[in-house]
């Protein structure tokens, strides 16, 4: 399993951790992987779950406004899955967002479970 690591105040960065991973705290109080963790090809990541304070039913997601995960999901390959988690409470019929946000591809929720097919894309 790959975990997000703030490695500055703009990026992420993806590391492989472990069972016996120690994780310490980072920004915002975050729990991450150590700095010493080994670096994780985010071209080798086949899921990506996306945290998110709201989400729309066209897929966008509002986070923190920091736009790490707008920078970090181009990065994955095309045909990765990005899932967002949210409780029903936190989706709307869609968020506001600008041309560089990057929806996710699939939203799951206590009681539903939404594909979005516009986002999705398959390896060729």
């Amino acid at each position: 399993m790959a975990l997000p690591r703030i490695c500055e105040r703009s990026a992420l960065t993806l590391h492989w951790v472990e069972e016996r991973t120690r994780l310490t705290a980072g920004m915002f109080g975050i729990l991450q992987p150590p700095r010493r963790a080994p670096l994780a090809d985010p071209a080798a990541i086949d899921v990506a779950i996306v945290p998110g304070i709201a989400f729309g039913e066209d897929g966008y997601r509002l986070g923190f406004g920091a736009g790490y995960y707008d920078r970090l999901l181009p990065t994955l390959r095309p045909d990765a899955l990005t899932v967002g988690v949210s409780y029903d409470e936190q989706v709307t019929a869609t968020v506001p967002h600008e041309e560089l946000d990057v929806p996710v591809k699939a939203l799951v929720t206590p009681t539903r479970t939404l594909y979005f097919a516009g986002h999705i894309t398959s390896a060729t």
